[in-house]
């Protein structure tokens, strides 16, 4: 191509591995039921940091926390029903 650029191939996924990952402050607004605040969910993350690690939950890129937000929903369920044991 003359534009230097490679083409896409039909039907080639093009998608960011890590696009289904949210920023903490994007959790925390999208679940603002749950979170309240951006400081509570930094807490629930300091209290269960080797369970989000654990189960997939949480990963760092570029000194950036991020939380992959089905299994962070998973773990928040099951947190709470220890807690309520």
């Amino acid at each position: 191509m003359a534009s230097g650029r490679t083409p896409v191939i039909q039907g080639e996924s093009m998608s960011n591995p890590l696009s289904h990952l949210r920023t903490l402050r994007q959790y925390q607004a999208e679940r603002a039921d749950l979170f309240q605040s951006l400081e509570g969910l930094r807490w629930f993350v300091r209290q269960n940091r080797a369970a989000l690690v654990q189960a997939g939950a949480l990963a760092s890129w570029r000194k950036e926390l991020l939380l992959d937000p089905e299994k962070v929903d998973a773990l928040v369920v099951e947190v709470a029903k220890r807690r309520a044991a």
